[in-house]
């Protein structure tokens, strides 16, 4: 039994309607499986900002846009580094990056792998932190953690935007 992409076999079916090369087709799927993927992690980094600003207390009156409590240290460390959140944010930060890799011509992918942002940063040597997610969200105010996630949401479009450049040029 052979194991098809949805993408792929998409792609060669639209090839065969309208008479397009099968490398282009292949490649124009490629790019918005690209699309796609960032696009579903943007849309999970938005989901954990959101339910951040919930449990900061929503917004604050006259300041729609800042939550209520945004100097707790307490709410992030319990959402991220308690109840898994930070840990399950790891798991999907490196399940895109992997996708994202996985869609680049072979002969690029070790040079892609070292330009994408969407990574999981080694700790610095300093640090007391055991962890990733300690590091990151371990008693940090929840403002500190709104820039986080926006990083986030910049570095997986980034790595898309890298990866199909990558298909463009290859």
């Amino acid at each position: 039994m052979f194991h098809v992409k949805k993408y792929l076999l998409a792609a060669c079916i639209g090839c065969l309607a309208s008479g397009a090369s099968a490398q282009d087709t292949v490649t124009e799927a490629k790019i918005r499986e690209a699309n796609r993927i960032a696009d579903a992690f943007v849309a999970y980094v938005d989901s954990l900002h959101a339910e951040l600003f919930a449990a900061a207390g929503g917004p604050t009156p006259g300041r729609p846009d800042t939550p209520k409590d945004i100097r707790n240290k307490e709410i992030t460390t319990r959402l991220f580094v308690e109840e898994g959140k930070g840990e399950e944010l790891k798991t999907r930060i490196e399940q895109t990056r992997a996708a994202l890799i996985e869609l680049a011509p072979r002969s690029k992918r070790k040079a892609l792998s070292r330009k994408m942002p969407l990574l999981i940063e080694p700790l610095p040597r300093h640090s007391s932190a055991r962890n990733w997610v300690e590091y990151k969200f371990k008693q940090m105010p929840v403002a500190a953690v709104f820039p986080i996630l926006g990083k986030l949401r910049a570095d997986a479009r980034t790595s898309a935007e890298l990866v199909i450049q990558s298909l463009r040029n290859n």
